[in-house]
């Protein structure tokens, strides 16, 4: 799984944004504020991956367990999907 092409991730400040482009601006009418977290994680899927390695990368980038990387990575890709911004 990947982020869609057309979308980008922005720092407005000290926000991370999610930014449609392309035919993706006319299909999304939304915006994404990310926090710290969900940043690492987008810049994760930019590249093909899988949800296993982003909870590997979450647990060697910050202190927290196993359980809660997965949890927090499940949570976050499901917000993606919902939002039709995977490519799977």
């Amino acid at each position: 799984m990947k982020i869609k092409k057309g979308f980008m991730l922005r720092k407005i400040q000290n926000t991370a944004v999610v930014v449609p482009f392309g035919a993706s601006s006319v299909d999304f009418n939304n915006i994404m504020n990310l926090n710290e977290t969900g940043a690492f994680i987008w810049t994760k899927l930019e590249e093909e991956t899988t949800e296993e390695a982003v909870v590997k990368a979450l647990t060697s980038q910050y202190d927290i367990d196993e359980a809660t990387a997965k949890a927090d990575a499940a949570e976050f890709i499901a917000a993606l999907r919902k939002n039709n911004l995977l490519d799977e």
